[in-house]
C-alpha cells in the first residue's frame, strides 16, 4: 500500500515539472533564431586573379590565332560564294550560247536541205529536159514503117502489102503477120474484137527497110475465100501487123486492117477505121 502511494506521488510530480523544462528550452532556441537573423553577415572578400605573363602571351595569342582562322574562314567563304557566282554567270553565257548555236544549227539544216531540194529539182528538170530531147531526136531520126498498097495476085493465092520506111534511120528485122476473119456476109467486126493472131497467120520477114524505100511483103491466101467473097456469102477482114527495129534498138509496130469489099474481078481492100496505128 505504501509503494502505491508512492509511485502516484512519483507520477504527479514529474508530469509537473515536464512543461516547465521544455518551454524554457523552446524559449531559449526561438531567441538564438531571432539573435541570429539581427545579427549582420559577413561581407565577401574581393579576389582579384593575377596571371603569369607567360600565360597571358598565351591567351593573346590563342585568340589572334582565333581571330586569324575566323578572318580566314570568312575569306574562304567570300571566295567560294564569288567563285559560285561566277560559275553560274559562265553557266548562263554557256546556255545562252548553246541556245543560238542550235538555232544556227538548225537553220543551217533548213538551208542545207533547201539548197539540196533545188539542186535536185534543178538535176530532174535537167534530166526531164535531157530525155525530151533524145525522145524528141528519136522521134525524128527513128524508122517509121507504114504501108502504101495491097494486091492481090492474079491467081488469088496471094496478097502482097506494100510498106516504105518514111523516116532517117533503117528499120531493122521487118517482120509480118496477116490473119484473116470472116463472118455472114454484110456483118462487121464485133466492137470488142481483140484482133487475135491465129496459128495460121503467115509471116514474111526482111532484113532491113532503108529510109525512102519500099518493100513488098508476101502473104499466102486461100482463093475459095475470096470467091465466096466475090459472091456474096461472106464478109472478109485481113489484118495484122508490122514488128521492126528501129535504129536505136527499140522495137516498134505498126497495125493494120482492110476489109475486103465484093466488085467485079477480085474486089477491093478497103482500110478499116481502125487498128491502122504506127507506133
Amino acid at each position: 500500500m505504501a509503494v502505491l502511494l508512492f509511485f502516484i506521488s512519483f507520477t504527479v510530480l514529474a508530469k509537473d515539472e515536464a512543461p516547465k523544462g521544455g518551454t524554457k528550452i523552446e524559449a531559449n532556441a526561438t531567441k538564438k533564431y531571432e539573435d541570429a537573423e539581427q545579427s549582420p553577415l559577413p561581407l565577401p572578400l574581393p579576389v582579384r586573379i593575377v596571371e603569369e605573363p607567360t600565360q597571358s602571351d598565351d591567351a593573346k595569342s590563342r585568340a589572334d590565332h582565333a581571330s586569324s582562322n575566323e578572318d580566314q574562314d570568312l575569306q574562304a567563304q567570300q571566295s567560294m560564294a564569288s567563285s559560285a557566282e561566277r560559275q553560274l554567270v559562265a553557266t548562263y553565257v554557256v546556255i545562252t550560247l548553246s541556245f543560238f548555236g542550235t538555232c544556227l544549227l538548225i537553220w543551217t539544216v533548213v538551208e542545207t536541205r533547201k539548197t539540196a531540194n533545188a539542186a535536185w529539182h534543178s538535176v530532174r528538170i535537167a534530166g526531164q529536159g535531157i530525155s525530151l530531147a533524145r525522145e524528141t531526136g528519136e522521134k525524128q531520126l527513128r524508122a517509121y514503117i507504114g504501108i502504101t498498097q495491097t494486091s492481090v495476085s492474079e491467081d488469088k493465092t496471094t496478097i502482097t502489102i506494100s510498106v516504105r520506111n518514111s523516116g532517117q534511120t533503117p528499120a531493122n528485122n521487118v517482120r509480118g503477120h496477116l490473119n484473116w476473119h470472116w463472118s455472114d456476109f454484110g456483118a462487121l467486126l464485133p466492137e470488142d474484137f481483140s484482133y487475135p493472131d491465129y496459128r495460121t497467120s503467115t509471116q514474111v520477114s526482111n532484113t532491113a527497110v532503108i529510109p525512102g524505100t519500099d518493100t513488098g511483103l508476101l502473104f499466102q491466101i486461100d482463093p475459095a475465100k475470096l470467091e465466096e467473097v466475090k459472091a456474096g456469102k461472106i464478109s472478109l477482114f485481113i489484118y495484122g501487123h508490122l514488128d521492126y527495129r528501129d535504129a536505136f534498138g527499140k522495137g516498134r509496130e505498126t497495125t493494120f486492117c482492110y476489109h475486103v469489099v465484093p466488085r467485079e474481078g477480085l474486089g477491093v481492100v478497103i482500110a478499116w477505121h481502125e487498128h491502122n496505128e504506127c507506133k
